[in-house]
């Protein structure tokens, strides 16, 4: 008499998808930092120690429903080349994601200017070396912000909206298809990701005042 094999459950850890957009194509490194942190790591091309997609960034839909069709239940990570998240980070992101399923996440960052805490602010005279994400971790009252625009440095989509996206037409914008979600997308004003190829003091684009 045979046993039969239990089907297995789908993890919760998160696929980290590495893209190159306005920045050089990811490094065999970074993969392998990416790799350590125990998640399945995504390019479009041919990298050692990541698995080749068939759709790019450009297509995110068809992406999100090809990396859904390769690892079901799992949440996905968007992330550009050149920044290197930490497993804490991540931890972080995932319980705030059990907390909201219907929500994209993204952690501040020098990476973008909109979700940059220290834009507009005054260098130090020196060049410290400065614990960015401790200082952000330490200062902030840890509120959730609305963003109404998608951010190409870090994104954290829970395994809800994978699902939901994966399975909607690959021919409407992404952010289209968010809103008629009702999905969120949604900064933690305690996490930031330090990019280490973009200024973090820098000044503010501000348009003079029309009256």
């Amino acid at each position: 008499m045979t046993k039969k094999k239990t089907p297995k459950k789908s993890s919760t850890k998160p696929v980290i998808y590495v893209h190159a957009k306005a920045r050089s194509a990811v490094s065999s490194s970074q993969v392998q930092a990416l790799v350590e942190l125990d998640f399945p790591v995504y390019t479009r091309l041919a990298v050692e120690g990541a698995r080749q997609t068939s759709n790019g960034y450009d297509q995110p839909l068809r992406l999100l429903a090809e990396l859904h069709s390769e690892q079901p239940g799992r949440p996905v990570i968007f992330l550009r080349a050149g920044l290197q998240p930490t497993r804490l980070l991540v931890r972080q992101l995932q319980q705030l994601a059990r907390a909201i399923p219907a929500s994209v996440l993204v952690p501040l960052s020098n990476a973008d200017a909109l979700v940059n805490p220290f834009a507009g602010l005054q260098a130090p005279a020196k060049n410290p070396d400065i614990d960015y994400s401790g200082m952000v971790n330490l200062l902030a009252p840890g509120k959730l912000h609305t963003l109404n625009n998608w951010f190409d440095h870090f994104t954290y989509l829970t395994a809800e909206v994978v699902k939901c996206l994966a399975e909607a037409p690959g021919d409407i914008p992404l952010l289209q298809q968010l809103s008629r979600l009702g999905i969120r997308l949604l900064a933690p004003d305690h996490l930031f990701l330090h990019d280490p190829e973009s200024k973090v003091f820098t000044k503010l684009d501000l348009k003079p005042y029309e009256s």
